[in-house]
């Protein structure tokens, strides 16, 4: 999970926030009992001991160019270009990522945000990181071990999809 926008959509945060809504930053996010200068404000989150340990753990290769004995297989930390735009990054050429958007639910300041007009669906995810701050691909079997992992680190992970045959694209379900 995220904390927040996690500098990254800042101006289409604060063009729907401030303009379209004409909020300030004293006042209360849509629904919520925080500030909106809160919830723009609030510090990124720091994945690197949950997952230096996900690798010490998880990955057995002698060399991380090794696949052999490795159930983490790559990390895309969600930030500016949302999941589309991080995600085919650790994707090898043959396949694409499916993303169920229903297996968790967007922070608030990202349900406000995607009230607007301004926001679709698409962009919400190519933009903002709704609250899925970094992603970890892993080997199926492993995937309980990595989230038992985070959740010790503090880090409120879940399964937010699967990787299949395709062409290093992101498909997002909603």
């Amino acid at each position: 999970a995220s904390s927040g926008l996690h500098t990254n959509g800042f101006s289409l945060a604060r063009k729907v926030l401030f303009e379209d809504f004409g909020l300030r930053p004293e006042d209360f996010l849509p629904g919520t009992r925080t500030k909106v200068a809160t919830a723009l404000l609030r510090p990124h989150l720091n994945y690197s001991a949950f997952l230096m340990e996900a690798l010490r753990r998880l990955n057995r290769a002698p060399r991380a160019g090794q696949r052999s004995g490795n159930a983490v297989r790559g990390a895309a930390h969600i930030t500016g270009g949302g999941f589309c735009g991080n995600v085919p990054r650790i994707l090898p050429d043959n396949c694409d990522a499916v993303i169920y958007t229903k297996s968790w639910t967007p922070l608030p300041v990202f349900r406000a945000i995607c009230e607007s007009a301004r926001v679709s669906f698409e962009e919400a995810y190519e933009v903002f990181n709704m609250g899925i701050g970094l992603v970890v691909a892993v080997d199926a079997a492993a995937v309980d071990s990595l989230l038992k992992i985070a959740k010790a680190h503090g880090h409120g992970a879940v399964r937010v999809g699967e990787v299949v045959a395709g062409a290093k694209a992101v498909r997002l379900l909603g």
